[in-house]
């Protein structure tokens, strides 16, 4: 008789179940003011690699995700610090993660505290499927129906806290004066409703408040989603020359997919459409900053995946080439933004 090859990996990492996970305490934590006062905007930023060797499983498509025999894409955080209050950064870190779990939060925040107040950290993931496995304290995103190699890691854990607190502590140690502004815009078509029958059987009132989709062509799923996309700019300016602008410092996009154009059966580490979004937009930022003849940069395009539970990419062939495309135009989408846009502000609140 044959055993399952699930079952064999189950039997073979008997010893590798999930453990208690000690979180560790984050201390007399610093608190910001109620409102922050308004200033002058600095930012830093910081790119990092969290790609890990090739062995442990993907995550995210449960039992079905395998052990990774490679990458086709590396996996980044972004790393994001704005302050306007002196001693009160904020950091906004999207990283190609699947999820983010109280642990790798507290071990990050333990490892800046006190120069980040850990209530000052935003850990992002995109939600990958893709990424690695066996840093989450929860047994039910380690335990035995997580993946098809199953358990918790702390060395995965360490080497994900270590990686992002050296990226916060490259951009706090880099801040710089810049301006930002927003751009609120919309993106059908790149999206479809996977649960469209329990979407219809939301109350009326609910369904009348969905935004209505511009092309009466896309199909009923497609048009059951937020097609929200929301850009927040952020440029350089030169410490010498007040009110000069050096060049583009990078973007934040905010907008709800779930990145997996690529199948369960991957065993490839990657970032998905979104983690080509992220590089179609920072290859334009390098063009726009050397077309200013600013001093050589290293702009981030960073995507906080928002409310994505059933948005799934409209996808057909789930290959990389798909998923490229569909990275691509969603990338173009975020560009196209930073033709307009809310007037420029060096002073802002950050509350």
């Amino acid at each position: 008789m044959k055993t399952a090859p699930f079952l064999l990996s189950l039997l073979s990492l008997a010893g590798c179940s999930p453990a208690e996970v000690n979180l560790p305490a984050l201390g007399d934590v610093p608190r910001p003011s109620p409102v922050a006062v308004e200033g002058a905007l600095r930012v830093g930023t910081a790119r990092v690699d969290v790609t890990p060797a090739p062995g442990p499983s993907t995550f995210g498509h449960g039992p079905d995700a395998y052990a990774a025999s490679g990458y086709w894409s590396r996996l980044y955080c972004r790393v994001f610090v704005l302050e306007t209050e002196p001693g009160y950064p904020l950091a906004i870190v999207p990283c190609d993660l699947a999820a983010i779990g109280t642990a790798l939060h507290r071990e990050v925040g333990r490892r800046l505290h006190p120069r980040l107040p850990a209530d000052r950290l935003m850990l992002s993931a995109t939600h990958t499927h893709a990424g690695p496995a066996h840093y989450f304290e929860g047994p039910a995103y380690g335990g035995a129906t997580s993946t098809r190699l199953p358990g918790f890691d702390s060395a995965m854990l360490e080497f994900l806290a270590d990686r992002i607190a050296q990226g916060l502590r490259d951009a706090l140690d880099h801040m710089r004066p810049a301006r930002a502004r927003w751009n609120h815009s919309s993106l059908w078509g790149l999206t479809r409703n996977r649960s469209l029958h329990a979407f219809r059987n939301n109350t009326p009132e609910l369904l009348a408040s969905f935004p209505k989709a511009p092309e009466p062509s896309l199909a009923e799923a497609q048009k059951a989603i937020d097609p929200a996309l929301d850009v927040l700019q952020l440029e350089e300016l030169d410490p010498a020359r007040p009110g000069v602008v050096l060049g583009p410092l990078g973007t934040l996009a905010w907008f709800a997919m779930h990145p997996t154009v690529l199948p369960a059966q991957t065993r490839m580490f990657n970032a998905d459409a979104f983690g080509v979004a992220s590089r179609e937009v920072e290859r334009e930022l390098v063009r726009a900053r050397a077309s200013r003849g600013a001093p050589p940069a290293d702009p981030l395009a960073g995507i906080v995946n928002t409310n994505e539970g059933d948005m799934s990419p409209s996808w057909i062939e789930g290959t990389a080439d798909e998923a490229m495309r569909i990275g691509q135009k969603l990338g173009r989408a975020i560009w196209a933004t930073h033709t307009s846009g809310s007037p420029w502000r060096d002073r802002l609140r950050i509350d």
